[in-house]
């Protein structure tokens, strides 16, 4: 079974005292889709770029407080399955680096403190 291709997808957050609109665009090229959901179906609706949409709607709208609890929920749950973003991989990938590296000096330290004193330092 052929893999599906990944597709360029943004999401934009609007946030207000009261409410949080989660809006998901989806880029294929030169053009960009608005993703919505109506009656439980997901809806693409294409972009215009020489025209405002006027009809678009947010992929999700919630209370504020709520929307915040649920990111943090959600973020949680994505960590204790694997999924990470390119940035916590990227840091993962530099702190292994750098713990490597640290090994690596305390081995040469010993070696250079062993040589200089004649004594073995562990």
């Amino acid at each position: 079974m052929p893999l599906i291709n990944e597709v360029d997808i943004r999401i934009v957050e609007r946030m207000d005292r009261h409410c949080t609109e989660i809006w998901v665009h989806e880029y294929h090229g030169d053009a960009e889709w608005n993703i919505s959901i109506k009656d439980n179906i997901m809806v693409k609706t294409k972009i215009d770029p020489n025209e405002i949409p006027v009809d678009l709607t947010p992929f999700l709208s919630l209370n504020s407080h709520f929307a915040i609890q649920l990111f943090k929920s959600l973020a949680e749950y994505l960590s204790q399955k694997g999924i990470k973003t390119k940035d916590v991989n990227l840091i993962e990938g530099e702190l292994t680096a750098s713990l490597k590296h640290l090994e690596d000096l305390r081995k040469y330290m010993d070696i250079l403190l062993t040589q200089m004193v004649g004594v073995n330092v562990k």
